[in-house]
C-alpha cells in the first residue's frame, strides 16, 4: 500500500534526478528526451494496449528459440523477437513480406519461423540509394549467399514509394513493417501493406516509440479507419483482419 511519505520519498527522487539531469553536459538532449517520453505516454493511448497472449490465444505454448547475438544498436531488441518469432510460428503464414532489410537479421528470424514452403519476400532501397547513415553494404548480410535460404528468401532492392506491389496484391498473409520511419514513409508503406494483406492476414509495425514520432503520429492517425493494437510491453502495432468491434 503507498503511503503519503511514499509519495512525498518519490517526489524527492524525482526532484534529485531532474536536478542532475539538467546540470548535466548533455541537458539539452536530456530534456528532449524527458519531453518525448512525457508527450508519448499521453499520445500513446490513442491505440488501445492488449497482452500478446489476449490477442492470440494459446501463445504462450509457443516455444521461440532466438539466438542472442546482436551486432547492431538499430536491430530488432530481444523481446520484440521472440514475440514476432512466435506470432509467425502460431499464423504460419504461407508468404511473409518485410519492409526494411536492413542486416537480414529479422529476415532469417521470419524465413527460420515460418513452415516449410513459405516465401519471405524483403525489401530494401537499391544499393546507390542507400543514405550515408544507413546500413549501406551489410544490407541482407545474415542470408545473403547462404544455401538454407536460397529458395526462401526473395530480396528486393527497390524504392518503396515506387514499388510495384500488383503481383502482390491481397495474397500475403504477414506484413512487417520497419522502414522508413518517417510520417509520409510509415503512411505510405502502410497503404501498400493493406493492398498485398490478404483477408485473414496480420501486419506488424516496429518502432512504435518515443524516439520515431514520424511511427507514431502516422499510426495514431491510421487507427481512425483500423483497428489497431499495440502489444503490451513491445514497441510493435499490430492488424489482425479476423478481430472483431468486441476484440479492442
Amino acid at each position: 500500500m503507498t503511503t503519503p511519505k511514499d509519495f512525498v520519498a518519490g517526489a524527492k527522487r524525482v526532484a534529485l534526478a531532474s536536478g542532475r539531469l539538467l546540470r548535466s553536459a548533455d541537458r539539452s538532449e536530456n530534456v528532449k528526451r524527458l519531453a518525448r517520453s512525457w508527450t508519448f505516454l499521453d499520445e500513446s493511448r490513442t491505440i488501445p494496449e492488449r497482452f500478446i497472449n489476449d490477442i492470440f490465444p494459446g501463445i504462450e505454448r509457443v516455444s521461440t528459440p532466438l539466438p542472442l547475438a546482436m551486432k547492431e544498436t538499430w536491430e530488432l531488441p530481444f523481446g520484440e523477437r521472440a514475440i514476432l518469432d512466435g506470432i509467425v510460428r502460431m499464423l504460419r503464414p504461407g508468404t511473409v513480406f518485410e519492409f526494411g532489410t536492413a542486416s537480414g537479421t529479422t529476415t532469417v528470424l521470419l524465413a527460420n519461423a515460418a513452415p516449410r514452403g513459405a516465401v519471405v519476400h524483403t525489401v530494401d532501397l537499391p544499393e546507390d540509394a542507400v543514405p550515408e547513415v544507413g546500413v549501406g553494404g551489410v544490407v541482407g548480410r545474415e542470408f545473403r549467399g547462404k544455401p538454407e535460404y536460397e529458395d526462401v528468401i526473395v530480396q528486393h532492392r527497390a524504392d518503396l514509394r515506387s514499388f510495384d506491389v500488383s503481383a502482390y496484391r491481397r495474397s500475403v498473409d504477414f506484413v512487417l513493417i520497419d522502414a522508413g520511419h518517417d510520417y509520409e514513409s510509415v503512411t505510405q508503406d502502410s497503404q501498400l501493406a493493406f493492398e498485398m494483406l490478404r483477408p485473414g492476414g496480420c501486419i506488424v509495425w516496429d518502432d512504435y516509440q518515443p524516439l520515431h514520432w514520424g511511427t507514431v503520429r502516422a499510426l495514431n492517425d491510421l487507427s481512425e479507419h483500423h483497428r489497431l493494437t499495440r502489444i503490451a510491453f513491445s514497441r510493435f502495432v499490430l492488424f489482425l483482419d479476423s478481430f472483431t468491434e468486441t476484440d479492442i
